[in-house]
């Protein structure tokens, strides 16, 4: 039979509705995100047999009240944080808003190993480092997992088993991808599901190609977790 894991995007962030932010890694759920998440672990009809976050506070909010109701459950956390690409003083006292030129220039470049600072990620890593979760849900135990997660990564993930960068990171998968996250956006809380069966690892709802990219277009406007 084949494992069932389960990624759930977190609630609604300080940073979805347009709060400042201190750093990536400690962007709270507003009170709409942690309702989410109380609602979809009541709405959860199987018990998982692991909880899985990454190390932002925003997932592990998230997973509070799935861990309230399945008492006893191991809990792991996964190297699956949000793809942060820009440095990480950007964040600090700033809005999604403000952080958009930033954005912008980063996306446009469209450069897979460029790195916006010490503290930054490139495509590139981020790219390998989804390539690792993949083994790690290969090797996870348990009938069904819950992985609390982010918009970026499991994009990423679907993107990446649907073959997209089988021929490499290039200049031109990173636009591609860039443009195809922006019309696949993951709701707060949505889930996308897996299955694994040994060796192989499917999305169970395949995701489209990316649209063909349009001359001069710069990409979606703005789009952060």
């Amino acid at each position: 039979m084949a494992k069932r894991i389960l990624f759930i995007r977190h609630g609604e962030s300080e940073s979805n509705a347009g709060a400042k932010t201190e750093h990536p890694q400690s962007i709270n759920l507003t009170d709409t995100g942690r309702q989410q998440a109380r609602d979809k672990a009541a709405a959860l009809d199987v018990a998982p047999d692991l909880i899985v976050t990454s190390s932002y506070i925003r997932t592990q909010q998230t997973a509070e009240p799935f861990l309230a109701r399945f008492a006893g459950v191991p809990a792991e956390e996964w190297n699956i944080h949000e793809f942060t690409f820009l440095a990480a003083d950007k964040y600090k006292n700033t809005t999604n808003e403000e952080r958009r030129p930033d954005l912008m220039k980063f996306w446009t470049n469209a450069d897979p190993d460029h790195r916006d600072g010490d503290d930054s990620e490139t495509f590139n890593e981020f790219v390998g480092r989804c390539r690792d979760t993949v083994e790690k849900m290969k090797k996870a135990q348990g009938d069904t997992i819950l992985v609390f997660c982010h918009g970026y990564t499991m994009n990423c993930l679907c993107y990446l088993l649907d073959g997209k960068f089988d021929k490499g990171v290039t200049p031109q998968s990173m636009l591609d991808f860039w443009d195809w996250h922006a019309e696949n956006k993951i709701d707060n809380c949505a889930t996308i599901e897996f299955a694994v069966n040994g060796d192989s690892v499917t999305q169970v709802k395949k995701s489209p190609a990316p649209p063909a990219r349009k001359p001069g277009k710069t990409g979606p406007a703005l789009i952060l977790d």
